[in-house]
């Protein structure tokens, strides 16, 4: 009887961890601001309820930037897409092996179509 509860209490540990570990916060504006060193800590636990919850397709550039903060930059030069950093890993190298972005598309300074990019070397 003793191992069956050992089992059992060892099975909800695996699954409370592994439930943890997926955990999301609501988006709140000051959290997905907030930068230490070069990470955002909380966007990646907010980035779904963003986009799920929150209206962005049609936001005018002042209220995107009013929401989210000013994006990184133009993903090219002439280009009308911006992107905000979500995730930034560099593992051991001094090149980033795994990154996940927010692309935000505009067209005469009007949100169009926006999505996750995740790239991973």
């Amino acid at each position: 009887m003793r191992f069956n509860f050992i089992k059992i209490a060892f099975a909800l540990a695996v699954l409370i961890s592994g439930t943890a570990c997926e955990r999301q916060e609501k988006f709140d504006t000051e959290k997905w601001l907030v930068k230490v060193d070069m990470d955002y800590p909380h966007r990646d636990l907010m980035i779904e309820d963003l986009i799920n919850n929150r209206q962005i397709k049609g936001l005018k550039y002042p209220e995107l930037v009013k929401l989210l903060g000013e994006p990184e930059r133009n993903w090219q030069a002439d280009s009308n897409k911006y992107y905000y950093q979500i995730v930034e890993d560099y593992g051991m190298d001094i090149d980033p092996v795994y990154t996940k972005n927010l692309m935000i598309e505009m067209q005469d300074s009007v949100v169009t179509d926006f999505e996750v990019q995740e790239w991973k070397k």
